[in-house]
């Protein structure tokens, strides 16, 4: 989706509602690791310019590195604001960006990912690997069971995401593990355009949806 395509979808959607709110924060889950493709790079880069351009907070792992770096530093440069929340071993070996309005540094990874939950109205995910996986699907668990009702929106580069979901995850439903009304406890979408519009306040792509234990 180009940006001409998305000032559409604005548009359709001030239609409707007469109003276009974004949520004010957001956190980021994504890799740390340097050196991956050119595709993912780029992605965390516009999705970093896009959230400051509306005014959305980034709250994230406090990295400088790999995508976490990359996401970052185009918030900061696109004028946009930046929380950066790491522990003392992390910050420690991968360090940390040290441009960031606001550095938090606490000593476990509980800590760490309930001060993300606290500080963030939505989440985003980008690729990433086994912590993204842990952070991800805790946030997932926690909506699931009643904890919060904040959007959870996988940014799907290169079907990155989708894979996972339309095979195993459909196996899990499938077979009993999963309901296939968590199918609704996030949303999957293609480009960094689509994330922002989905952050508007008027889209729900989880209504609906019921937790585990009503």
């Amino acid at each position: 989706m180009n940006f001409e395509a998305m000032a559409g979808l604005f548009l359709k959607l001030y239609k409707e509602s007469k109003t276009v709110e974004f949520v004010k924060s957001a956190s980021v889950y994504c890799s740390s690791f340097n050196g991956l493709p050119a595709k993912y790079q780029t992605a965390a880069q516009e999705m970093g310019v896009l959230l400051a351009k509306n005014n959305i907070q980034l709250v994230y792992g406090g990295g400088r590195m790999g995508l976490m770096g990359l996401v970052s530093n185009a918030v900061l440069e696109a004028g946009g604001k930046a929380i950066g929340i790491s522990t003392t071993l992390i910050s420690t070996r991968e360090g940390i960006n040290e441009n960031l309005h606001e550095i938090m540094v606490v000593e476990t990874m509980h800590e760490r990912k309930r001060l993300m939950f606290e500080k963030s109205e939505a989440f985003i995910i980008l690729p990433g690997g086994i912590g993204t996986l842990d952070e991800t699907f805790e946030i997932m668990t926690w909506k699931q069971i009643g904890l919060h009702h904040k959007k959870i929106i996988f940014l799907d580069i290169d079907e990155y995401w989708s894979t996972i979901f339309s095979t195993h995850f459909k196996r899990m439903i499938e077979d009993g593990f999963v309901r296939g009304i968590d199918q609704k406890l996030f949303i999957i979408v293609k480009t960094p355009e689509e994330v922002i519009y989905n952050l508007c306040n008027g889209i729900q792509p989880d209504q609906g949806y019921v937790s585990k234990w009503v």
